[in-house]
């Protein structure tokens, strides 16, 4: 059966079980587009992923992984962090869209040059060893897509108007080619630089795919030239945000970073594949707040009462979808590394078991942050992932040492469950938050039986 089949057919299923007003099959049909994206993309991870990881290896695959998180970093920094904060904007004052789209476009650009022209002067104005010279390569390939990285803020319209589709088409489009070219990188024996430059030459085509499809639906506004004014005041309202998505992507992904300096790109890659494997589950959550976050919006400006209800609603149904994840995990996924990626990666195993456990306050983070993003409580947003940066740097530090890849997946547990969950007691005001997010965790099938949402 084809994709779009399958959408139609439970999309048709979904809508009969819970009533077929126009909001809820818009919200149905754009949260199933956003779920058979991610499925693809997981079978590429697992599978294409699993045949690439065998080709190049633990060390070179290490090495690719360790590029990659550090362009995540620069891009998360080029990209401000500001995507839930624009596609909320975007819904409330519609009127505003052209400013707001290209003052944030227009600081993107200035972000993105900067960057990629510190990497190029870094990459050569340094004397490097053989290793040190391929990682330099592979670093630079990958910096390719920060360049285009502004224009991914179109992809913010189709949100906003809950027509997440047309950017799945084109991303399932440029994952199946990204994915043949990387089976025929491998058939051709090929380096580690050569699928990085693949990567970045792809993840550049999403972005031009997304932007003409915007252009052609005529969603895309009237150019207008930034205003400095206007990005000053972005700038001082969401600096916090920048800051968040910054430190949130530095606390997943830092931990890669610190084995390849602590111990070796060898185990840094041993470390990726379980990470790679137990991250996938992560769609669930996004999607779940891309699909809900215009509804969330509106009910808290017109129902607060309502907004109350479905907030716990939607906590109790990312707890107990972050629960199914953990058991099919477990159940299915340690066979199935050993299986696919063979006995160089068995140490993967061990790791993937721990870090799997971070998924529930993975969920629940998510889940919070919209009403974070609701409510305006950017610097609590901020504080609690700065703690939980904090916290995962200092266990990494302890724990890499002693106990290599399987110490990270336990310093990244603990400080997903103090930064998602635990920090949401620090502050009064935000208490009933984390007792909500507590009848999640321990009560959630039992309530959503008794009062399922009207």
């Amino acid at each position: 059966m084809a994709s779009s089949e399958v959408v139609v057919s439970l999309k048709r299923w979904l809508v009969q079980k819970g009533g077929a007003t126009p909001s809820r099959r818009k919200i149905v049909e754009n949260l199933l587009w956003l779920l058979i994206d991610k499925l693809l993309a997981i079978v590429d991870a697992v599978f294409i992923g699993a045949l690439v990881a065998r080709h190049l290896g633990p060390s070179d695959f290490g090495l690719i992984s360790y590029s990659l998180a550090v362009i995540g970093i620069l891009s998360t920094i080029a990209s401000l962090g500001l995507d839930s904060w624009i596609v909320n904007r975007l819904v409330r004052n519609p009127e505003q869209r052209s400013p707001l789209l290209w003052n944030v476009t227009f600081m993107k650009i200035g972000l993105s040059i900067t960057f990629f022209l510190a990497v190029l002067l870094i990459a050569g104005s340094q004397q490097f060893s053989e290793e040190s010279s391929k990682a330099c390569l592979v670093l630079v390939a990958s910096t390719v897509p920060i360049l285009l990285s502004p224009i991914g803020s179109f992809r913010l319209l189709l949100e906003a108007e809950v027509l997440s589709k047309w950017s799945v088409w084109i991303n399932n489009l440029c994952l199946m080619l990204s994915a043949i070219t990387r089976v025929v990188l491998v058939y051709l024996a090929a380096s580690v630089l050569h699928f990085a430059m693949a990567t970045a030459f792809f993840s550049s085509l999403s972005f031009i795919g997304v932007a003409i499809v915007v252009i052609r639906l005529g969603l895309l506004p009237a150019v207008e030239l930034p205003s400095t004014k206007a990005m000053k005041e972005i700038a001082v309202e969401c600096w916090p945000l920048l800051l968040t998505s910054l430190s949130v992507y530095m606390y997943m992904n830092l931990d890669v970073i610190m084995l390849k300096w602590l111990k070796s790109s060898e185990v840094a890659g041993i470390y990726s594949i379980a990470t790679r494997i137990s991250s996938i589950w992560y769609f669930i959550p996004l999607v779940l707040a891309t699909s809900f976050l215009p509804n969330l919006t509106a009910l808290h400006r017109s129902a607060p009462s309502e907004y109350s209800k479905r907030l716990q609603w939607y906590f109790d149904v990312s707890a107990i979808a972050a629960y199914a994840c953990v058991a099919i995990a477990l159940l299915f996924f340690p066979p199935l590394i050993a299986i696919l990626f063979g006995p160089q990666y068995s140490e993967s195993v061990n790791v993937f078991i721990y870090h799997i456990w971070a998924i529930p306050f993975v969920f629940l983070g998510v889940a919070r942050g919209q009403h974070l993003i609701i409510e305006g409580h950017h610097k609590f947003n901020l504080l609690s992932t700065q703690i939980g940066l904090v916290v995962n740097v200092l266990l990494n530090f302890m724990l890499i040492p002693a106990f290599s890849a399987q110490g990270a997946a336990v310093a990244t547990l603990i400080s997903f469950a103090v930064s998602a969950y635990v920090s949401s007691f620090f502050v009064k005001s935000l208490r009933p938050i984390g007792y909500a997010q507590t009848r999640s965790l321990f009560s959630s099938p039992w309530r959503l039986l008794r009062e399922p949402l009207a």
